[in-house]
């Protein structure tokens, strides 16, 4: 009997250390997700900061700031690697527009947004907006080396197996914020907080310094978001 009960202590202890571990694993993995994500703003804050040229900061803003700051961040991030983009084209003496490309990827892009609860006619407008200002960066570039007699640049990643990976997980992230922006937005805004519209025309207008381009890519792939509201 002695070895029942001792038999029976055991078990119910290691039950009871086994539900301990399980408890510790998820308060830790909790504990990671939250510092992910405020690790995901404040690198979207410090970016936008970077972009003000001595505007005022964005610390302190409201939540849905948060989500509009991190949506122009991830604009920005996809706007970024056009450069490469219009390095292997120029390189390789391909046109900057591909119409049919552009309508399949559209159409895909689409239908992610929607399984992501975005409006399918809001989400083809923002992503053509997407489109027309890289390619405003990449005509910009390619305008820039003809002035210059560019010849080819060496060493430039391959477009199909290194860039548009990297763009794809630059879209998925800019869905996952765009996802974002439209559940803050179902949410009234505080008491004498600052219009949606106006506040985003700001943070465009500060996002906008980091392309010194007359086109203004910025503006242009913000456009339906920065609308007044």
């Amino acid at each position: 009997m002695n070895e029942s009960i001792a038999s029976t202590g055991f078990q119910t202890g290691r039950q009871g250390r086994f539900v301990q571990g399980v408890a510790v694993l998820a308060a830790m993995l909790l504990g990671a997700l939250v510092l992910a994500q405020r690790s995901e703003l404040r690198e979207a804050r410090a970016q936008l900061a970077r972009f003000e040229a001595g505007g005022e900061s964005w610390e302190g803003e409201v939540a849905t700031d948060d989500a509009d700051a991190i949506l122009i961040a991830r604009v920005v991030e996809r706007l970024d690697l056009m450069h490469d983009v219009a390095r292997w084209k120029w390189t390789a003496q391909k046109p900057i527009d591909d119409p049919d490309r552009e309508a399949a990827l559209l159409a895909r892009i689409v239908i992610q947004a929607t399984n992501r609860g975005i409006d399918a006619d809001e989400a083809r407008t923002f992503f053509e907006d997407q489109f027309a200002a890289a390619k405003l960066i990449q005509r910009a570039d390619f305008d820039q080396w003809t002035r210059e007699g560019r010849g080819p640049f060496e060493d430039v990643a391959d477009l199909a197996s290194v860039q548009r990976p990297r763009i794809d997980a630059a879209t998925e992230r800019l869905l996952d914020a765009l996802a974002a922006l439209h559940e803050a937005d179902r949410h009234p805004p505080p008491p004498g907080a600052e219009p949606s519209g106006l506040r985003r025309k700001r943070m465009t207008a500060a996002a906008s310094s980091r392309f010194a381009s007359p086109a203004d890519p910025v503006r242009r792939a913000l456009r339906s978001i920065a609308a007044d509201r």
